[in-house]
């Protein structure tokens, strides 16, 4: 399975989020029903549950939680709108945009919420 990658950082760092059972039952063996006893995404059957929606992930690198976004399968989540902003914020401060060019993306940005 390949790595997969955090949406707001890129990191491949990431860890799956399984439910409760699973932890439980990596920790405590066969004394709870449901057992991985790999809670990494080398887990294919974490992996698996991760890109049906049925788990989140957590980002070592960013220290964010996330889950599988919906859209074509291989298509990687688009950043969130909090992170768009951000990033044209930075290409404001850096002198690589106008403040007029700054203004039409966020106002861009956020008619699409």
């Amino acid at each position: 399975m390949p790595a997969i990658p955090c949406p707001n950082c890129g990191s491949i760092a990431t860890l799956p989020l399984p439910g409760l059972g699973d932890r439980l039952g990596a920790v405590f063996g066969a004394a709870f029903a449901r057992r991985a006893s790999d809670l990494s995404f080398g887990n294919p059957e974490l992996a698996q549950r991760f890109h049906a929606g049925e788990i989140g992930a957590y980002c070592r690198g960013c220290r964010r939680r996330f889950t599988r976004k919906s859209g074509p399968s291989g298509a990687s989540p688009a950043p969130s709108v909090t992170r768009r902003l951000a990033d044209l914020e930075q290409l404001r401060a850096e002198g690589l945009i106008s403040e007029a060019e700054y203004q039409s993306k966020r106002n861009q940005i956020i008619n699409e919420l």
